[in-house]
């Protein structure tokens, strides 16, 4: 990255952290969440990097935050930190082979969009019942992270444990997503 775009990368971290309407509480260091750094095992025995935000009091819902495709946990950041500030209990995590999620070199990753229905959210709706085990539980999907709720296992038949879910599909400037 030359020095002018990372001057302006810079800048515009700033002012997102800045910026009330996305973040209230977190230029001035009164937020009332905790946010930590946790790794969970799928049942493919690969460890996904994940983030929790947890409010200090108040809370009762827990949101999984089903990333797009190739899109890193960090992206969701604000948007986690504002769902905490409102009360919900938030889990952010990077798929297999995406961003700190990536063990191999990624020319060998065989993971998939299949695999991240069938074993990446899985465990992380698991992480997210151990995490918030007296919480109501939510997801909202991005583009694919809201189409692979299907392919999850303990989304079907008596294992149903997700009360709400939101979808929303990526920006498109021109024409119409598939």
């Amino acid at each position: 990255m030359d020095n002018h775009n990372a001057v302006s990368a810079a800048k515009y971290a700033e002012s997102i952290i800045n910026n009330p309407l996305i973040s209230p509480n977190i230029a001035d260091g009164t937020t009332n969440i905790d946010t930590y750094s946790l790794s969970i095992m799928t049942d493919r025995n690969q460890a996904l990097a994940a983030t929790v935000y947890r409010p200090k009091e108040g809370m009762t819902k827990a949101i999984m935050i089903a990333p797009a495709t190739g899109i890193k946990r960090h992206f969701y950041h604000s948007f986690a930190i504002y769902l905490a500030e409102s009360g919900f209990g938030v889990l952010t995590f990077d798929n297999e082979g995406i961003g700190e999620s990536l063990s191999t070199n990624l020319a060998k990753c065989d993971a998939s969009l299949i695999s991240w229905g069938r074993h990446d959210m899985p465990a992380v709706l698991d992480a997210l019942q151990d995490e918030f085990p007296e919480a109501s539980y939510h997801l909202i999907g991005h583009s694919a992270g809201g189409q692979l709720i299907g392919l999850m296992p303990n989304y079907q038949g008596d294992y149903v444990r997700i009360q709400c879910r939101v979808l929303f599909r990526p920006y498109q400037k021109h024409g119409h997503a598939l």
